[in-house]
């Protein structure tokens, strides 16, 4: 079999094996996080604005491929998924690319992308939600690669582009700084003729690409601040994501990240330990020759897969965080493998080799993750990664809910829980899409449940989705006054009748008839009340 053959073969490989890997996480139920972001594209297709009509502290671009993704696909679970599954399949291309103007070697990039593959799709990095971790990984690759290619033909346009897509991951997740910043080092610092010329290589470099990123940064900025909604934006995307952050210790932080980062190393220990260790023995080899290759690739992948981890620190270690380490994991992993293949000289005992490798990744993979890979109910899997959230259980209320009203009729969600708005393809009447801004203690959460109060008096709902011993979903803090709360028991006392609860147990729920008109509050539970005419 000739070169390019095995070429084709391998390629038609990797694209099953992608797709392979991500249809057990095509109809998982969303997440809040997922529910927010389609939902705030709804609202960007009704002629809404984000940090106006609907509130959330992430950076906008997130809410806007969601817009985009609701032009091709319904707004279900599937949708989205399938939507990301086309998305993320651009990130591998992408990164195949890198690796093989970078190592230059298609087999390397082969390699790359296989393990992007494989390691993307993890259940351990929650590879099967629309997080904002997984939107920013395309921009991430994207601009690595035209800053490469950019740096090696001295092409300031695509220096600049790629500061432009810099920009974008930072505007799609903030902490995706860290990683961006990495591109920025190798922009400036990637080695040239002589010292003198050096200096003022790196100052260009660095100029064009800090100029794109501020005209895109200055365009986003300025479309808000054009809107009325500055001060918002600025607070949403910035002030309250700091104080967000701390509210977890330090030492939580320790626990938390010690329990994640051993969740995504037992998964992925073959793809991590071929690339950490071979990048590692390599830099060790080259070390007094800083003008070789063997010197600068190590450094290139293990600068960037640091400086990857470095954007997991910040704030909750939640396990969807990893998502950004996929990239420059897969990039020492695949080039890790190439250079160990490279060490066999004679071709079928390097073939045998390359299927053997391929196995042992991929079968480490599915085995300790068989409950995830082998699993047949989505709502399972919800279940088993998201513990107590009610998400399979939003379906079905956002069913019934969506078969009661019209769209014109206002659905309050007393939590935390905007995948039900998102299902129903109903608003809410108040901006705050979840509560956990108003139920944790910071300088603005009494303004904010003032606002809501207003909001909700101004429109009054036709129906209160309340959840009920659901302790996520409201995320008080046992400090934070709950007057919120008080008001939505009022008023509900005082308007509103329980027509139905969906209590949480089994797959997806059970719906019962109350007796009494009421709900037990140690039982976890999705109660819906109808506002008496």
């Amino acid at each position: 079999m000739d070169f390019w053959n095995r070429v084709r073969y391998a390629i038609v490989g990797i694209v099953i094996l992608y797709i392979a890997l991500r249809i057990p996480g095509i109809g998982v139920p969303l997440d809040r996080d997922e529910g927010a972001f389609g939902h705030m594209g709804q609202l960007i297709h009704e002629g809404g604005l984000p940090y106006r009509d609907g509130l959330d502290h992430k950076p906008p671009i997130a809410f806007y491929i969601n817009a985009l993704a609701l032009e091709f696909v319904p707004a279900t679970e599937r949708g989205i998924h399938w939507f990301l599954l086309v998305y993320n399949f651009l990130t591998l291309v992408c990164l195949l690319a890198l690796a093989r103007i970078f190592f230059d070697s298609l087999a390397a990039g082969l390699w790359c992308a296989f393990c992007f593959a494989v390691f993307s799709a993890s259940p351990d990095i929650q590879g099967f939600t629309a997080s904002t971790e997984m939107w920013a990984l395309l921009p991430i690759c994207a601009s690595l690669l035209a800053a490469v290619v950019g740096v090696r033909k001295c092409n300031a346009g695509l220096l600049m582009l790629s500061g432009a897509l810099g920009a974008i991951a930072c505007w799609t997740k903030q902490t995706m700084v860290f990683s961006i910043a990495f591109v920025l080092l190798y922009a400036a610092l990637a080695p040239v003729a002589d010292s003198r010329s050096r200096i003022r290589q790196a100052a260009r470099n660095a100029g064009l690409w800090l100029a794109g990123a501020m005209v895109v940064s200055g365009g986003i900025v300025g479309y808000f601040a054009a809107r009325g909604v500055l001060r918002d934006f600025v607070y949403w995307c910035f002030t309250y994501g700091f104080s967000y952050a701390k509210q977890v210790s330090i030492k939580d932080v320790a626990g938390d990240l010690r329990d994640a980062l051993s969740d995504v190393w037992s998964g992925n220990f073959v793809i991590l330990s071929i690339g950490i260790g071979v990048a590692a023995w390599t830099l060790w080899r080259a070390r007094r020759d800083r003008t070789s290759f063997e010197w600068r690739w190590p450094v290139f992948v293990l600068g960037f897969l640091a400086c990857s981890l470095a954007g997991t620190l910040p704030g909750y270690a939640y396990p969807h965080y990893f998502a950004q380490i996929a990239p420059a994991a897969a990039l020492a992993a695949g080039q890790g493998i190439y250079v160990l293949l490279g060490r066999i000289r004679q071709g079928r005992a390097r073939a045998w080799a390359a299927i053997g490798l391929a196995a042992l990744i991929l079968s480490t993979t599915l085995v300790i993750d068989h409950d995830y890979f082998f699993e047949r109910d989505p709502n399972a899997i919800s279940a088993a990664y998201f513990e107590d959230n009610p998400f399979p259980e939003s379906k079905a209320v956002a069913d019934f809910i969506a078969s009661r009203t019209s769209p014109d009729d206002r659905v309050l969600i007393e939590g935390s829980e905007p995948q039900i708005l998102f299902y129903a393809q109903r608003r809410s009447p108040t901006a705050f899409l979840m509560m956990y801004p108003l139920t944790i203690t910071h300088p603005h959460y009494r303004e904010f449940q003032e606002r809501m109060m207003a909001e909700i008096e101004a429109c009054p709902p036709k129906y209160i989705v309340a959840m009920v011993d659901i302790p996520y979903s409201l995320a008080w803090d046992e400090s934070a006054d709950l007057q919120i709360m008080r008001f939505l028991d009022t008023l509900i006392a005082k308007n509103y009748t329980l027509e139905l609860t969906r209590v949480m147990s089994g797959s997806d729920g059970q719906w019962i008839d109350p007796p009494d008109g009421h709900v037990d509050p140690n039982t976890p539970a999705i109660a819906i009340y109808r506002r008496r005419e």
